[in-house]
């Protein structure tokens, strides 16, 4: 894994919007930052790095 896939994951996984996201999935808000994660690199790189969250 490449170290800027590691930092963008990194600054997914604290960002407080994308932590809020993943904490609520089926809320409205986490559907929409799940729909947003279709174009977001860091998104991306953190479910790359982490694993989608079931």
């Amino acid at each position: 894994m490449n170290l800027l896939k590691k930092f963008m994951a990194v600054r997914c996984e604290n960002c407080p919007l994308c932590r809020y996201a993943r904490k609520y999935p089926e809320n409205w808000f986490g559907r929409l930052m799940q729909w947003h994660g279709k174009w977001c690199p860091f998104w991306k790189a953190q479910e790359e790095l982490y694993g989608k969250k079931d």
